[in-house]
């Protein structure tokens, strides 16, 4: 396949494209004001009012909308055909059509979906260079195919706009990925001896989506950061910072298990440090398994071994009182080792903790998220970033790309992550009673929880909490308040799994971290509302492209679980939008579940404050109602 043929037609394209829009621009400046208004007089008579008769362009299609008749309004596709059925609608070629609200919509938006059904296809096959041309054809379709939604499309509604724009962006990714495509076709075609390496047409679409970091090239420059249960490296560029790790699978499944792991990566390391601490860890592992039900007994066993100095006596005395594990460990961190022996001991520690922790995270992946107990997690984070641009919500997900990086000469697959500012919630809430100060969620932030539990719902995200996601704060001048501006969600791995969203829905929190109960028992979202531009980028995905983003990090079952999730979401969001247009055609004053500015979430922040301060003094004395409205557990649809 010739890269430069692909690119000399792509930017051919645009060119005639670009001319192709001024001419109907200018044909659309030709139509006569009488002629468009027969032509809507014609379609319904009771379209517009006498005002708007006089005088009619695109311009002034707002307008239009304000004044269709109730039987006219568009809602949703159930409603629209409930209805009268039919509406008219100004094509942007400057023709009256009257037809069904999805009319439009399918007939330019089919062949998009059919091409990528049949590209899917393609992609799953085995690599071979005489199928190039027909992958290339597919490719060049679907571009073809968008341009000609973009051409033919003027939605009035906003979920229609929504969609318009998420075609434009599309457009422009396969624009990029198809002529990147084409390139690594052409190095393979090269190369036999690469080719052969059991490639698949999907493998190169991955390269395609791939950064290659290469320390000291273009500027960037890759340094080791903190090791813990994985070494991470920081990425510099331009003044500015990412992290990558190594591709990480689904921790063992057992404590035991996973002190293996460390024991094995001990084992291969030369050092007298290293040897010292792998004597300590397998006589841990041989008490844990014969002596001890849990790792808590071992550990204050273990600690009290011999005659310590002053600062085990401290820790000893610590492990007195009754702690879980995780807690007493957190203790022993703030205490600085005195002795080569301590500091083995802490080792030991934080070696039994990873070890618990990591199973734990085996016990979610697996049975909450159904994660193959095989399958690598860090690409889950990558899948979370994806989605999270698709529906507009980038702003608050920490970005990640799968990347490759180089540092002398070594080469490392993993996924490189933007650098999430701010600080965890938990923190930030006891530093202000230290203060006397009441942590409080801003109407942005309260907009963006509600947000980031409906984005978690069809990511099927199962360890959400108050951890896992960072806050920026202000701390008010003019009272005692600390108030949570944004926040950006972190820790996405265990997501993306094979979890439908009626699971999740049954599932509530009944099991560790599971998500709270997103849609109660009659049917009804158990969040107070939902943003109206979100909500219109949910309605407007097709299912195709998801599967086209996600291809090369998720498997066919977990694609269909994630859509499944999407189609849930859609669903009740159709639902609640059909229930509350209904009140309003029959003029009942209601508040609005779907805020579009920042007014609106002002006042729904507002209501729903009002609202559990109502339930707060039934349950509470007054005096607890400014502490029960403002922290972080209140806000009932949120994480535990």
């Amino acid at each position: 396949m010739d890269s430069d043929k692909l690119y000399k037609w792509t930017k051919e394209n645009e060119d005639n494209n670009i001319v192709f829009k001024e001419n109907r621009l200018k044909e659309s400046q030709v139509l006569e004001g009488e002629q468009t208004q027969k032509k809507v007089a014609d379609a319904d008579p009771g379209l517009l009012d006498k005002e708007d008769q006089k005088s009619l362009t695109e311009d002034k299609r707002p307008d239009v909308f304000d004044h269709l008749s109730p039987t006219l309004e568009v809602f949703s596709r159930k409603e629209s055909l409930l209805r009268e059925g039919r509406y008219t609608f100004l094509s942007k070629k400057g023709e009256f059509v009257q037809g069904t609200r999805s009319t439009p919509s399918k007939k330019y938006m089919k062949p998009i979906l059919d091409n990528l059904k049949r590209l899917d296809g393609l992609l799953s096959g085995q690599f071979d260079a005489k199928d190039a041309d027909t992958i290339h054809n597919c490719f060049r379709d679907t571009i073809i195919s968008c341009e000609n939604y973009i051409s033919n499309r003027n939605p009035w509604t906003t979920e229609g706009k929504a969609r318009l724009q998420m075609v434009k962006d599309f457009q422009t990714q396969i624009r990029h990925e198809s002529v990147r495509f084409a390139q690594r076709v052409e190095e393979l075609e090269k190369n036999p001896e690469l080719a052969k390496e059991n490639r698949t047409w999907l493998s190169i679409l991955s390269d395609v989506r791939r950064e290659d970091i290469q320390n000291g090239r273009d500027g960037v420059k890759v340094t080791m950061g903190g090791a813990g249960s994985s070494t991470i490296y920081i990425i510099e560029k331009d003044g500015k910072k990412r992290f990558f790790k190594e591709n990480e699978k689904v921790p063992k499944d057992g404590v035991i298990a996973n002190l293996d792991v460390t024991l094995a990566s001990l084992k291969d390391k030369k050092d007298e440090k290293d040897t010292r601490r792998l004597k300590y860890l397998e006589i841990a592992k041989k008490a844990l398994i014969k002596r001890y039900a849990t790792e808590v007994q071992f550990f204050k066993d273990f600690m009290s071994v011999k005659n310590r100095n002053a600062m085990t006596a401290k820790l000893c005395e610590k492990l007195k009182s009754d702690r879980n594990f995780a807690n007493m460990i957190y203790e022993i961190r703030k205490v600085k080792p005195a002795t080569e022996e301590d500091d083995d001991l802490l080792y030991i520690g934080e070696a039994i903790l990873q070890a618990k922790r990591d199973a734990m995270l085996s016990e979610i992946a697996v049975d909450d998220a159904k994660i193959d107990a095989k399958s690598d997690v860090s690409k889950r984070n990558v899948a979370t970033s994806r989605m999270a641009k698709i529906l507009g919500l980038d702003y608050m997900v920490a970005g990640s790309t799968i990347a490759d990086v180089t540092v002398n000469g070594k080469k490392m697959s993993g996924i490189a992550m933007e650098e999430a500012r701010g600080e965890c919630y938990i923190d930030i809430g006891e530093a202000a009673v230290k203060k006397k100060r009441k942590p409080r969620y801003s109407p942005k932030a309260f907009k963006q929880i509600l947000n980031l539990q409906i984005f978690d719902v069809i990511c099927g995200q199962v360890d959400r909490n108050a951890a896992n996601y960072l806050c920026t704060y202000e701390e008010k001048a003019d009272s005692n308040v600390t108030e949570i501006k944004e926040i950006k969600a972190i820790d996405n791995d265990l997501s993306f799994g094979r979890l439908s969203y009626n699971e999740i829905v049954n599932a509530g929190r009944q099991g560790v971290n599971r998500l709270r109960s997103f849609e109660n028992t009659g049917g009804k979202l158990t969040i107070p509302c939902v943003d109206k531009e979100l909500a219109d980028k949910i309605l407007a995905v097709d299912t195709e492209m998801i599967d086209y983003q996600m291809c090369d990090i998720l498997d066919k079952d977990e694609r269909k679980a994630l859509i499944d999730r999407i189609k849930g979401v859609q669903k009740i969001i159709r639902k609640m939008m059909n229930e509350e247009r209904k009140k309003k055609a029959k003029g009942r004053k209601t508040s609005s579940k779907f805020p579009e500015n920042d007014e609106s979430w002002v006042k729904a922040y507002n209501d729903y404050m009002k609202e559990i301060g109502d339930k707060a003094r039934k349950n509470k004395a007054e005096t607890d109602l400014d502490l029960y409205r403002t922290t972080y557990l209140d806000l009932e649809m949120m994480y535990g």
